[in-house]
């Protein structure tokens, strides 16, 4: 950020995210949240004019920014601070948020939602992991598809659907198996 002090509000902002999400990672989370207030505050106001490229970087920063706090809330365990949060967030995702940010907004929601249930997985959850699998189709991330392909199945599993679960997960594994990603591997076999 000092060696670039003209950047772009966007562009500077997306490098306050991403020096928050280094602090998330690290499991720094209070500095990551105010890291991404920083990002908020070099973002600026929203564009109030017409559909440019311009506009649709803002709001695609402004719903990153937004779904890397849920994140963090999350973790925090900051159940209300993201309910409040949620409405926002929601709209802007719905009229401005890419495939993958669809996908990230409900597999966010249903982490909080299934924390707020206590471990207990709602028909809304099973639908929201459902949704976000969809998303990530249309997106064609790979990545995002595998995940997204467990979810399914560990939200039927949750939800008192043993056997729904079986068939997402054993797909799940067989997607992730040819990545020797044995971390995931082991994940799909345990559930």
């Amino acid at each position: 950020l000092a060696c670039v002090p003209d950047l772009h509000p966007i562009n500077r902002a997306r490098l306050h995210r991403k020096a928050g999400n280094t602090w998330r990672e690290q499991y720094r989370y209070e500095e990551a949240l105010h890291t991404y207030v920083a990002a908020e505050q070099a973002l600026g106001e929203a564009p109030g004019g017409e559909d440019s490229v311009i506009d649709r970087a803002w709001w695609q920063e402004e719903i990153q920014i937004s779904l890397e706090v849920i994140l963090v809330y999350y973790w925090l365990k900051k159940l209300e601070e993201s309910k409040s949060l949620r409405p926002k967030l929601q709209a802007i995702v719905e009229q401005h948020g890419s495939a993958t940010q669809r996908a990230n907004y409900a597999q966010n929601i249903n982490r909080l939602e299934f924390r707020r249930n206590r471990q207990r997985a709602t028909a809304e959850t099973v639908a929201l992991s459902r949704a976000a699998l969809a998303a990530h189709q249309e997106a064609g991330n790979p990545d995002g598809i595998r995940h997204a392909q467990f979810e399914v199945g560990f939200y039927l599993l949750w939800s008192g659907d043993p056997m729904g679960a079986l068939e997402p997960i054993q797909l799940a594994f067989e997607l992730v198996e040819p990545t020797g990603n044995t971390i995931l591997q082991a994940r799909y076999l345990t559930y």
